[in-house]
C-alpha cells in the first residue's frame, strides 16, 4: 500500500493518479488488458509528459475513448466541465478532415497569445504528425470553443525562427511536457498560430 503523507512529491501523485507502483526511480505500470508490467524510468523529463507519451504509444484506444468523454462532457456542459487536463485548460478545437471532408473534433492544451491561440502538434512525443494537425493546415478555417464562446479561426504555421521561439516558449511555459515531448521525439514539434477571423 502507498504511503499516505500531506508531503506527497511528483512520483507519488502520478502514480497515485495512474496506478503506477514506484520502484527506486522507475514506475512500474500494470497493463490495463493484460498482466505484464511496464517499466520506465525518471529523468528530468516531466513525468506527466512521459506518462502520456506512454500511454498514447502503447494504449492510444484509451487515450482516443478519453478524449471522446470529455468532448462530450466539454459540449454538454457548454464547456463548464471537462475543460481542464491534469488540472490545466484546455479547450475544443473542431477540424475538418482532409480526407473525410468531416468534424474531427480534438481538445488542446489553450495557450493564449493576445487575440490568438498557439498550439503544437505534438502527440506526446510520438514519431508521427497528428491528424487532427495535419487536417488543421489543410483546412481554410477551423472552429475553437473555448467555454461557452465559440468562434473561426485560421491556422498559420510557423517557421523556425523568432516568431516561432515566441510561440515555443508560450507553450512550455504553460505546459512543459511539450519541452519533455520533444526529447522524446527526433521530430521537430510543428507549432502553428490560430488567428481569431469571427465569432459563429
Amino acid at each position: 500500500m502507498m504511503p499516505q503523507s500531506d508531503n506527497l512529491n511528483d512520483d507519488t501523485i502520478v502514480a497515485r493518479a495512474t496506478g503506477a507502483c514506484i520502484a527506486g526511480h522507475r514506475y512500474i505500470v500494470r497493463s490495463p488488458v493484460s498482466s505484464r508490467s511496464i517499466v520506465f524510468s525518471v529523468t528530468s523529463k516531466t513525468l506527466t509528459g512521459r506518462f502520456a507519451n506512454l500511454l498514447s504509444t502503447k494504449f492510444p484506444w484509451a487515450v482516443q475513448s478519453a478524449t471522446h468523454r470529455q468532448i462530450r462532457q466539454f459540449r454538454k456542459s457548454s464547456g463548464k466541465k471537462g475543460a481542464l487536463l491534469l488540472g490545466k485548460p484546455c479547450f475544443l478545437l473542431d477540424v475538418v478532415g482532409r480526407k473525410s471532408g468531416e468534424s474531427r473534433p480534438v481538445m488542446l492544451m489553450l495557450v493564449r497569445r493576445n487575440d490568438d491561440l498557439v498550439v503544437c502538434g505534438s502527440y506526446a512525443g510520438n514519431p508521427k504528425t497528428p491528424n487532427w494537425y495535419r487536417n488543421l493546415i489543410a483546412a481554410d478555417h477551423s472552429i475553437v470553443e473555448v467555454g461557452a464562446e465559440r468562434w473561426s479561426v485560421t491556422a498559420q504555421e510557423l517557421a523556425e525562427g523568432p516568431e516561432r521561439d515566441e510561440c515555443w516558449k508560450l507553450l512550455t511555459d504553460a505546459y512543459p511536457d511539450f519541452a519533455t515531448y520533444q526529447q522524446l521525439t527526433t521530430r521537430r514539434l510543428p507549432v502553428a498560430i490560430l488567428h481569431r477571423t469571427a465569432s459563429r
